[in-house]
Parts: structure tokens; C-alpha cells; sequence
């Protein structure tokens, strides 16, 4: 995985709480196994996503950068992105864009929750020209 730095571009970790990148480290602190669900569920909701697609070149970017006192990790990717009329409700319990049996719609509002009451950050989506993408935001903990 790489990682996009102010200056450059460099390798970065897999431990998703201390990423070095270039030759900074980037903290947050919160609950390991929570932020991991949470990352699990938007993996899951972007693969769900490219599967459908017609697209046959099925794409995920995972961006990592700072601004100040945030740690900002975007996942994009070139499915079938989310349906303009129900963008707003997508965070909602029990609310599923997939069909019956698919979905119990509790993953992103698990997600949220999470971020929100545990992690001192947030999470929203929005579509792109390509599909969709989803923007976590956490706490940046400067030493």
C-alpha cells in the first residue's frame, strides 16, 4: 500500500494505527477490533458494488493523508456507485440497497456508530465519476 504525503510518495505499514508514512507516523487511538469492522464493512459494501458492475476492470484506491489534527482515509472505487435517491438514508438501521436476503442494511450504521461514539471521528460517502467513495475521518493524535 502507499501512502501520499505533502512531498511524496512512500510505503506504508499494515497496522492501520501506526502508519509510517514518510517517516512520520500517524496515530489516532480507539478500539482495534471496532475500527476493523468498520473498515471490513466499507470493503465489503465496495466489493459488493464493483461486483455488480458491468465494468470489467474492477478498481479499489485506498488514499491515507493528514490535515492537521485529521486522519482522512478515502476508498474509492469504480462500481455502480450509490442511487441519487436514497444517498441520504444510507446510513439509516435496516436500510439495504442490496436485494432481499442480501443485506440486513446495519453494516454502514454499525460503521457510523462506531466511528462517532468510539473513534472521535465520522464517515460519509459520496459518488464519484467512477463510483463511489467513502471518506473516514479520525482524530489525529500528534506527538
Amino acid at each position: 500500500m502507499k501512502c501520499k504525503c505533502e512531498t511524496q510518495e512512500c510505503e506504508i505499514s499494515d497496522n492501520i494505527f501506526v502508519l509510517n508514512c514518510c517517516e512520520n507516523q500517524i496515530l489516532t487511538t480507539g478500539y482495534e477490533g471496532e475500527l476493523k469492522q468498520v473498515f471490513l464493512n466499507l470493503l465489503s459494501n465496495a466489493k459488493d458494488s464493483m461486483v455488480t458492475s458491468q465494468k470489467l476492470r474492477k478498481e479499489l484506491d485506498i488514499y491515507i493523508y493528514t490535515k492537521v489534527d485529521k486522519i482522512f482515509i478515502e476508498i474509492s472505487d469504480n462500481g455502480t456507485g450509490i442511487p441519487t435517491d436514497v444517498i441520504d438514508n444510507i446510513f439509516d438501521p435496516y436500510f439495504s440497497t442490496k436485494g432481499e436476503g442480501k443485506g440486513a442494511g446495519i453494516g454502514l450504521y454499525m460503521s457510523k456508530t462506531i466511528l462517532q461514539n468510539h473513534m472521535n471521528g465520522d464517515v460519509y460517502l459520496e459518488n464519484t465519476a467512477d463510483g463511489a467513495k467513502a471518506v473516514v475521518t479520525l482524530a489525529r493524535t500528534i506527538q
